[in-house]
């Protein structure tokens, strides 16, 4: 009844040289071992044979006296004693962990068992029983992963005293929370799963060859390291065991030493202990590591920051519950009554299924002239909830609660060591995906944060400001957490809302949508070119209309050149539009009244007068081109000097097929840029580090349940009543493009084809 049968059942044969007999016993093939180029020193090691004399081997605890004796049907092997059949690793596991040498590292196994049942079980309780009861047995997912069919695994672990030494050394991040010699038990049996999963998996092995001394250099992290850190040689190896266990389905290596104690000691671990809700998301991937396909999130977070030098600014699980994460697709639609934001609290997945992340999301009604809190606010309906045994790609709104923690990654984490960002002139960074970060205070013992939700709400005035205080640091190995009250956020407000809003670019912006509008002048001028998927071309915004389609905030229009990427715009002012106008620029209205004058008697525009329409409609359309550029720069007032890097504009050069280029400085409390007049332009101090964010939708607002791109952009109004030039040669005069026939073909040639 209790799963051994004596007497019944067969032998398998197994790679590892271990046959594995179903009354719960192993039997040691020694002659395999030699094949397969071991030692015989290896079967003594686990206690297989006899530190002595290749002939004693064991099964079980009994040793084979005379083996091999031949029958008519099998084989005979007489042994010295009765065999008793012995635990499998679940059992020597839970035995071990009352009053032996390692009972906290079993009990930190044993985190991991789950119940499932066993079929197999089941019909032979029916064959001796006829009761058709079902039957449960203990699994423990780590061993899960590492069990094959061929192998037999292994596992090793620390001792009680090697695992309290190495939880109170001084560079373990639990110490900041606390942990001392009167309640590590306490505190480890407390630690979130995901802290304790990365840690304890390297303990088990998929083949017990791999813990052989003579196989000792295979004995490695999934990261390469070797997993005992500080034993370096299998002579060292063999002292540092204290025990092995044999079991019915593998073995159990005792060792005072803390196999992979890097991983504990790893800066993500402060992370997944100052919040539950970031390190869930943090290590959402890590139950998916034989199959990505079916994994919450596109990137392995944790596995791309290791041994990355990286600023995690972490938002606690109460200001993720309290004050929660402004939902950005429901900030799309300009109904304010289906604005919505989300209270994120740790979940328990309780069933395994597929992408699924171990937290829950609770919506509310959201309103930036109220302070969210979900202590007094009121959810809405149970249906807008996703919860962790939920599929976040095709659940509900599981696909949101999933954009809204990519999203708190992305802005979160900053590639650039803490030391590195405090007590500096410099108040602008980006993070890991190009979302800026504005430190509006940043000491060694005060730091306050904001992403582009936060300054937008601070200079609205919005009675939910938001700013984003630290309340712990903790730093580790490479990486520094920066524990913060509530979290940083993106803007809502894309590039067109930008430009429209900002009545000092109400020109610029005109113009560049008068290019969307101007359908009848394309077909004549471009003809078949003029296409759905070519009209991009000629155009700054993508039409949210038609196969081409992408989906912005309702009622706006992205930037069609922007992907995920950060870039900046130097946006001429009126005043700076006023003055290129008179140096020549033109307009839609002006081509397409020189278009009018040009028909002949026929109503067909002349080839000649064509080429100077397409010259006149690519001089208007590169010089607004030429204005968004690649990378982010940032207005830094503080900062005395800086340096001077070139970037590449929106406009290119046909003739080449590359982009034009311009020179950035920044320093002396500047930014500037030199343009093909090699001359430096000024940025306006009062119209510096506007933040938009192009987010592409993956349908219309109303319906959308995700974002399928998002492009990070830094706005500055150009000082001076001045625009930057995309060619030298149109200095002055931009009619030059389009005096000839010929003067014009070679325009069109060069900024066309």
């Amino acid at each position: 009844m209790d799963g051994v049968w004596i007497g019944y059942g067969t032998v398998s044969d197994n790679t590892d040289g271990a046959l594995a007999y179903r009354g719960g016993t192993m039997i040691w093939n020694d002659d395999y071992w030699q094949y397969k180029g071991l030692s015989h020193d290896d079967l003594a090691f686990i206690g297989a044979a006899d530190t002595e004399g290749s002939e004693h081997i064991k099964i079980g605890n009994a040793h084979i006296t005379q083996p091999n004796q031949r029958c008519k049907n099998g084989y005979l092997h007489l042994v010295d004693e009765v065999v008793v059949p012995q635990p499998n690793l679940m059992c020597a596991l839970a035995q071990v962990r009352w009053g032996g040498k390692c009972s906290l590292a079993s009990s930190l196994v044993q985190r991991f068992n789950y119940l499932k049942y066993d079929p197999e079980y089941t019909y032979y309780k029916e064959q001796m029983f006829n009761d058709g009861d079902s039957a449960m047995t203990v699994r423990n997912s780590l061993l899960d992963r590492v069990v094959t069919t061929l192998q037999t695994p292994a596992i090793i672990l620390p001792t009680d005293e090697a695992l309290k030494a190495f939880l109170l050394t001084t560079d373990n991040p639990l110490r900041s929370f606390g942990i001392n010699q009167d309640n590590y038990y306490t505190m480890l049996m407390s630690l979130p799963r995901e802290v304790l999963q990365p840690f304890v998996k390297e303990w088990f092995r998929t083949s017990f060859t791999d813990v052989l001394p003579s196989r000792y250099s295979n004995m490695r992290s999934a990261k390469g390291h070797q997993l005992l850190a500080g034993v370096t040689t299998p002579e060292a190896y063999k002292l540092a065991v204290q025990q092995v266990i044999t079991a019915a389905d593998g073995i159990i290596v005792v060792v005072d030493a803390v196999p992979n104690a890097e991983d504990l000691r790893n800066e993500l671990t402060f992370v997944k202990l100052a919040g539950r809700v970031a390190g869930a998301a943090l290590t959402a991937n890590d139950r998916y590591e034989g199959e990505r396909r079916t994994s919450p999130f596109s990137t392995d977070y944790q596995r791309e920051m290791h041994n990355k030098s990286f600023t995690m600014f972490v938002p606690t699980d109460a200001g993720l519950e309290q004050y929660g994460l402004v939902d950005p697709i429901s900030m799309a639609s300009n109904n304010r009554v289906s604005w919505r934001y989300w209270s994120l609290t740790p979940d328990s997945i309780s069933s395994n299924g597929t992408c699924q992340i171990a937290v829950a999301a609770r919506a509310y009604r959201y309103d930036y002239n109220k302070v969210r809190n979900t202590e007094t606010d009121r959810p809405l309906s149970a249906t807008y909830s996703s919860y962790a045994n939920e599929n976040c790609a095709t659940g509900n709104y599981g696909p949101i609660k999933r954009q809204l923690l990519t999203d708190m990654l992305d802005q979160h984490i900053v590639l650039q060591d803490v030391n590195s960002l405090l007590n500096t002139p410099r108040r602008w960074y980006l993070s890991r995906s190009g979302m800026p970060i504005y430190m509006k205070e940043h000491t060694d013992l005060n730091i306050v944060v904001n992403g582009g939700m936060q300054i937008d709400l601070n200079r609205r005035d919005a009675a939910d400001k938001h700013d984003c205080i630290m309340q712990l640091v903790g730093q580790n190995s490479t990486g520094t957490s920066v524990v913060i009250d509530r979290p940083m956020q993106p803007t809502t407000q894309n590039v067109y809302q930008r430009l429209k809003s900002n009545d000092a670019f109400s020109t610029f912006f005109e113009y560049a949508e008068a290019l969307n509008n101007a359908y009848t002048l394309k077909n004549m001028l471009f003809g078949n070119e003029a296409s759905e998927a070519l009209s991009r071309k000629y155009t700054i915004f993508a039409d949210p209309s038609g196969s081409y389609a992408r989906y912005g905030n309702d009622n706006t229009m992205l930037v069609n050149f922007f992907h995920n990427f950060n870039y900046t715009i130097f946006v001429p002012t009126n005043e700076g539009m006023q003055k290129a106008v008179e140096a020549g620029l033109p307009t839609i209205e002006s081509i397409e009244q020189f278009v009018e004058e040009s028909l002949d008697d026929n109503g067909q525009l002349p080839d000649d007068k064509r080429e100077q329409a397409q010259a006149r409609y690519l001089t208007l359309l590169n010089f607004l081109k030429y204005h968004f550029c690649d990378k982010s720069y940032f207005l830094e007032p503080d900062l005395e000097s800086g340096d001077t890097e070139q970037t590449t504009t929106a406009c290119i050069d046909a003739s080449n097929q590359q982009a034009l280029t311009a020179d950035i400085n920044s320093g002396n409390g500047m930014l500037m840029v030199r343009d093909a007049s090699n001359r430096y332009k000024a940025v306006k101090p009062d119209l510096a580090n506007i933040i938009a964010r192009d987010a592409e939708f993956n349908g219309h607002p109303t319906r959308a349940r995700y974002i399928r791109s998002a492009s990070n952009v830094v706005l500055h109004g150009i000082d001076n009543a001045d625009y930057l030039l995309f060619d030298n040669t149109l200095n002055g005069d931009f009619t030059r493009a389009w005096r000839t026939p010929s003067a014009a073909r070679k325009f069109v040639k060069k900024y066309g084809k």
